[in-house]
Parts: C-alpha cells; sequence; structure tokens
C-alpha cells in the first residue's frame, strides 16, 4: 500500500520515484537523497565607478538559469546501466524530469561523465547535474 503526502504547498507528494523522458525513452530511478544541492545563476553586469562604488545592473528579460544535482544511493546494477545509457543517449538535449515532489522541469543534464561509485554488491550511488532556464 503507497502512501501519499503532501507538501506545504498542497502538491501530492510522490516520494517513490524520480521519471526522465526525453523523446520515447523513458527512465524510472527511486526517489533521490536528501543531499542535493539548488542554485539560481543570474546574468548581470558588475562595474566600478571612478569613486569605486559597486554597480550591478540586470535586466528583467535577460536568462536565469537554475542548476541542481541529484545523488540517488542503492542503485541496483540494471538501474545504474540504464541510467548509464539514458545520459549517454540524451546528452545535450532537452530532458523532461519529474521529482519525487511531482515537479516537471525541462531540464539538460550537464555532467556527461556522471559520478557513479560501487558502495557494496548490487548498491550503486550515482549523482547528475541538470540546468534549466527560468
Amino acid at each position: 500500500m503507497t502512501q501519499n503526502r503532501v507538501s506545504k504547498f498542497g502538491n501530492q507528494i510522490n516520494n517513490q520515484q524520480t521519471i526522465l523522458i526525453c523523446g520515447p525513452m523513458v527512465l524510472t530511478l527511486p526517489a533521490p537523497d536528501f543531499q542535493n544541492h539548488e542554485r539560481l545563476q543570474y546574468t548581470r553586469v558588475n562595474r566600478r565607478t571612478r569613486g569605486g562604488d559597486l554597480m550591478i545592473f540586470r535586466e528583467s528579460y535577460w536568462p536565469k538559469s537554475r542548476t541542481f544535482s541529484m545523488q540517488w544511493s542503492n542503485l541496483k546494477t540494471e538501474e545504474r546501466e540504464a541510467l548509464r545509457v539514458f545520459v549517454l543517449t540524451n546528452l545535450g538535449k532537452i530532458v523532461t524530469l519529474y521529482d519525487h515532489e511531482n515537479r516537471t522541469h525541462q531540464v539538460v543534464i550537464t555532467t556527461p561523465e556522471n559520478e557513479v561509485r560501487e558502495d557494496k554488491r548490487d548498491a550503486h550511488t550515482a549523482t547528475l547535474d541538470f540546468e534549466t532556464m527560468e
């Protein structure tokens, strides 16, 4: 019996899996670990005046990008191989990511040589970095 949780924003949380889709390829992974990182990057101009004051300028229409990484532990060998094939096949393409909080992202995988390590027999840890435009 699966138990659905609700986030503080009212979204139903699917804490069971993460789904990556690109064209006909669909990859289903378990929910990622909690030590994920997220960074916002803005395009801006930094200049100093003749008096030495720092002036920062940014237009609202300039692109913003969000970079985040996800880490999965205790992946089976089949899941690790499926992840490797998915990354190699869809590198540089726009991928639809359905995360464990039922949010949808249009992302690009930015780690061609993703870090995968074997913790113990048939238990692997994988890390992927994604970038999305806001």
